[in-house]
């Protein structure tokens, strides 16, 4: 192979590998399925005054609500006319989560970065590897002599 294919070839597998998408960035944990796994309560708006009230709510973002001094943590989803509630220990869990996830991804993408880093280095070793002893740099073929 020539120096200029193997270097295409890394160069193309360090842009694959700066392409694929983290575990984070995909859509793999909806709010609301981490929500449900905290131990959030899911709660049916079925009246018109249900639904009206949960309208109220921020859409995409946990709230706190206040019901005789207890301090609730709710989420609307208008998709599926409910609203998760859950309280301080459901909320802690989901934050815990969430913090998994991040570090999760940041060590995903610490991955990618020094995977990325050793095929570019691999690169280097390999265009560096025809001055090795035996092969010869010149025109000739070193020890081996001609054939």
């Amino acid at each position: 192979m020539s120096n200029k294919t193997i270097l295409l070839a890394v160069l193309g597998a360090v842009a694959l590998v700066a392409m694929t998408p983290g575990c984070a960035t995909s859509k793999a944990y909806s709010t609301p399925s981490l929500l449900a796994s905290s131990g959030f309560k899911i709660i049916p708006a079925t009246t018109p005054d249900q639904q009206q009230q949960m309208k109220t709510l921020p859409a995409g973002k946990v709230s706190v609500v206040t019901r005789s001094g207890t301090a609730y943590y709710v989420y609307p989803d208008h998709a599926q006319n409910v609203l998760y509630v859950g309280k301080q220990a459901q909320y802690q869990a989901y934050q815990n989560t969430l913090d998994g996830l991040r570090l999760a991804a940041e060590d995903a993408q610490a991955a990618r970065d020094s995977r990325g880093e050793a095929l570019v280095n691999q690169q280097v070793d390999v265009t560096s590897g025809y001055d090795t002893p035996g092969w010869g740099t010149g025109t000739g073929w070193g020890e081996w002599g001609g054939f």
